[in-house]
């Protein structure tokens, strides 16, 4: 699985450490001019940059993902089927997508899945 810290997709500009230290800056200098109309615009960019900040923090936590797999062993042209389950445990809603790279000379079947509540589904593969 990717981190989220480490991806560099994952952030955009109002995720960023550099923009939140110029917002800092500018809410600083704004403030110190007497500008309340420019403090009030960029105190309310910096709260929804924080407020994203800390929504990728805790956007996995409390996300269970289980993996089975209905054998231990399998041989060349055999068919198996993966079966995931992912279960959203917090208040915050979460959109992912889970990707499942195969190696060579394995190909999917089928694929069939759950979204509307449950989460689960199942990859069919042929080896």
């Amino acid at each position: 699985m990717v981190d989220a810290k480490t991806d560099s997709r994952s952030l955009s500009i109002f995720g960023s450490s550099w923009a939140l230290f110029l917002l800092g800056i500018l809410l600083l200098v704004a403030s110190v001019n007497s500008a309340t109309l420019v403090v009030r615009l960029v105190a309310l960019v910096l709260v929804l940059m924080l407020s994203v900040r800390l929504w990728t923090a805790v956007g996995l936590w409390r996300l269970d993902l289980d993996l089975s797999c209905d054998g231990d062993r399998f041989f060349p042209g055999e068919n198996f089927s993966l079966r995931f389950n992912v279960a959203n445990r917090k208040f915050l809603p979460l959109w992912i997508r889970l990707e499942l790279p195969l190696p060579a000379g394995f190909e999917k079947t089928k694929v069939s899945e759950q979204t509307s509540t449950g989460g689960s589904g199942a990859l069919d593969i042929k080896l």
